[in-house]
């Protein structure tokens, strides 16, 4: 949403702490995505592995084509709904250009004010699509103490 007004800079605690927890949920989510593929290699029979892997590459990429489409549109109601609610009588055209970039007529319009209050709209809106990523992690950690617990004994050549 680069010109819709001054937002925190680059340098700010803001944009720090953002890219510190983007760091530690792609650390997470890459630890977890991976973990599978290595226990579901050692606890399937040797002519099973490829079957195991193509399950569950499908399975991780539904989960975040669904996550994705799910996300987009709270994203997406969120933000219009706040913006028509900010300027009402505005074209819902012009708000969803708004929504789609900061280089639109709508915007450019604005007071600098009311273009504050449409980054927040919109920056609120996206703050809820996190709510996703939470509750997937809570699930994941829940479910997780059902699990049967055993060591994964690896022999040679069956998994890479």
């Amino acid at each position: 949403m680069v010109g819709l007004g001054a937002g925190p800079s680059a340098n700010s605690p803001a944009v720090a702490r953002v890219y510190s927890y983007s760091t530690i949920i792609g650390f997470g989510d890459g630890l977890f995505a991976q973990a599978s593929f290595s226990v579901a290699q050692a606890i399937v029979d040797p002519q099973l592995i490829a079957s195991a892997v193509g399950f569950i590459t499908c399975a991780q990429v539904s989960g975040v084509t669904i996550a994705l489409a799910i996300a987009n549109s709270v994203f997406l109601n969120k933000s219009q709904t706040s913006i028509a609610e900010l300027l009402p009588g505005t074209p819902l055209a012009e708000v969803q250009q708004a929504i789609a970039g900061a280089g639109s007529a709508l915007v450019a319009s604005l007071s600098d004010v009311v273009k504050m209050e449409v980054l927040k709209a919109i920056v609120t809106a996206m703050s809820k699509t996190y709510i996703l990523v939470i509750t997937a992690g809570a699930l994941a950690t829940v479910l997780s103490l059902g699990m049967k617990r055993e060591r994964v004994f690896i022999a040679a050549g069956h998994a890479g």
